[in-house]
């Protein structure tokens, strides 16, 4: 029997599949016909390890109003944090996979992070061009791997068959409680050290900040515990407890530093030199905007305390 030697190759394609077949050097192709396939199926997935676990948000889909929304795109690449390799010529990146923290694979960072904003660039200029009314405003490339962007809700079916993108999820401001303990581990802590009731004695945390409201209660003497031995000031010998300088400012009530708030200080001297006083500024470790209490508190606050904005009862904190 004579045999005749013919190449064959299958590419198999995301929308389809494609067969190229080559016929060995001196065959004449004449003797050959070919017949037109028609795909039974075809298989549509993400080939990114982020990009198949991204979920559209079901709320989205299927909508035919054009209300305007904020969602967030994602697209089919995974980030240089969590690249474990497969893209010819780019080296995983992902600390897991390579064992070095990616500053110490500065490399193989710097190139794939180049392949991946080469990549975005591409997808949101097919999305801009196939979806009326996308507005991409900003790239996510560090950790998440895609876009923030606003789209009329009826174009959301449209920008899911732009290749590339793999999911559209719903941007929205979320204000999770910060009174969670839990969501710092506190909890996890406190039976190795007494339990909570406990597990701050004979503690002190300093902090540095823009000053403290010594009358919050989080920061109330409720006769827990005293102050560890020679900490207390504002004593006669150590008079360091700075509030009370109404020559300043009339609202900057005295307070005395008690078994919780064991001192403060103001530390000013060089901020002043170089920017000078607010008019309203306390001249004390008094808080005039918040920020010191609220961390201080975090770090070091009693518990169970009954917390209130504007004489509206929130719980316990």
């Amino acid at each position: 029997m004579r045999r005749l030697a013919v190449a064959l190759a299958t590419l198999c394609l995301l929308a389809g599949q494609t067969i190229f077949a080559g016929v060995a050097s001196g065959a004449d192709p004449s003797r050959f016909t070919a017949t037109p396939l028609t795909a039974d199926s075809t298989y549509v997935g993400a080939k990114s390890t982020s990009g198949a676990i991204a979920k559209s948000d079901p709320a989205l889909l299927g909508r035919t109003d054009a209300t305007t929304v904020n969602v967030m795109i994602k697209y089919d690449y995974d980030v240089a944090a969590s690249y474990a390799g497969g893209v010819a010529g780019l080296a995983a990146t992902s600390p897991r996979v390579t064992g070095k923290s990616m500053k110490a694979n500065a490399d193989a960072v710097r190139a794939y992070d180049a392949y991946t904003a080469s990549l975005s660039t591409k997808i949101t200029a097919r999305a801009q061009k196939a979806v009326s009314g996308l507005k991409v405003r900003f790239t996510y490339s560090t950790a998440y791997g895609g876009v923030e962007a606003s789209v009329p809700a009826n174009q959301i079916a449209a920008l899911l068959k732009v290749g590339g993108v793999v999911a559209v999820q719903s941007d929205t401001l979320e204000q999770p409680l910060d009174d969670n303990t839990a969501f710092i581990g506190a909890t996890a802590v406190w039976p190795s050290l007494g339990g909570s009731a406990n597990a701050g004695s004979n503690v002190v945390v300093g902090v540095i900040d823009t000053g403290v409201w010594p009358e919050h209660p989080s920061f109330a003497d409720d006769g827990t515990f005293p102050a560890p031995a020679g900490t207390l000031e504002n004593t006669a010998a150590n008079p360091s407890c700075n509030f009370g300088n109404t020559a300043k400012n009339p609202l900057d009530a005295p307070f005395t530093c008690n078994n919780k708030l064991i001192g403060a200080r103001e530390m000013l001297a060089t901020y002043r030199a170089v920017s000078g006083q607010a008019p309203d500024e306390y001249d004390s470790a008094r808080d005039d905007e918040g920020h010191g209490t609220h961390t201080a508190s975090t770090a070091a606050g009693d518990a169970n305390v009954k917390a209130s904005i504007f004489g509206t009862s929130l719980g316990r904190v």
